[in-house]
């Protein structure tokens, strides 16, 4: 009970802090210069490849397609679960949580694009320096700071341990069911996912490092 409350408090939460944001971020100067920028479309960018390649990306990583995570989840159901209804609003609530979080994001760069005099196109940093260094330089502008840096840090802190939630659990249970004699007796299971979490963190340091990029992009 204590693992499925904390798994509902960190996948539902984020959400509430989303709107406070957001409520925040679009009475900003300039949030709605961010929205239009953000909203109206360039059709011209369809000619880039570069634009398909992180379209693809972002399908790739959102979705963890490829990473085993669905069938490890989906193991755990009935025979005859509705397992197409599951993916349609898996689907809708994905997209449309990308699609609401980019409306807090580019409205706070709209304001950051009117107290810095620049466009919003220099503004608006692709890749992690958005959500890291963008982002938290407006949130620094704003009245209250402290508030909306912690609210928002506190959130993405949140989105970081619910998708590891789902990532162990694909990799945990893919090997639980090669070596089920061994890894399912006594406590055997949890000190191997305890095993698998400080891997993952030992692994995960290189991410704050100076060559970080290189794993990121290459």
């Amino acid at each position: 009970m204590l693992f499925l409350t904390v798994v509902y408090f960190t996948a539902t939460f984020p959400y509430v802090l989303l709107t406070i944001l957001m409520i925040r971020a679009v009475t900003l100067e300039g949030a709605k210069d961010g929205l239009i920028f953000y909203l109206k479309p360039n059709t011209t960018k369809l000619a880039e490849s570069e634009v398909w390649m992180d379209a693809a990306t972002q399908v790739f990583f959102s979705y963890s397609i490829g990473l085993g995570t669905w069938c490890a989840l989906s193991s755990f159901n009935k025979f005859h679960h509705n397992f197409w209804r599951d993916c349609i609003v898996f689907i809708a609530v994905n997209s449309g949580t990308s699609i609401y979080a980019g409306i807090v994001i580019f409205s706070v760069i709209g304001f950051m694009s009117v107290t810095q005099g620049v466009p919003i196109d220099e503004v608006a940093r692709s890749g992690p320096g958005l959500a890291f260094v963008a982002y938290p330089e407006g949130i620094a502008q704003m009245p209250i700071a402290p508030l909306w840096s912690i609210m928002f840090f506190f959130m993405v802190l949140l989105l970081g341990i619910d998708s590891q939630f789902v990532g162990v659990e694909g990799l945990v249970t893919a090997i639980v069911d090669l070596f089920p004699n061994y890894l399912r007796r006594g406590h055997r299971k949890e000190l191997f996912i305890l095993g698998v979490c400080i891997w993952s963190f030992f692994i995960g340091l290189t991410m704050v490092s100076y060559v970080s990029e290189q794993f990121l992009f290459y």
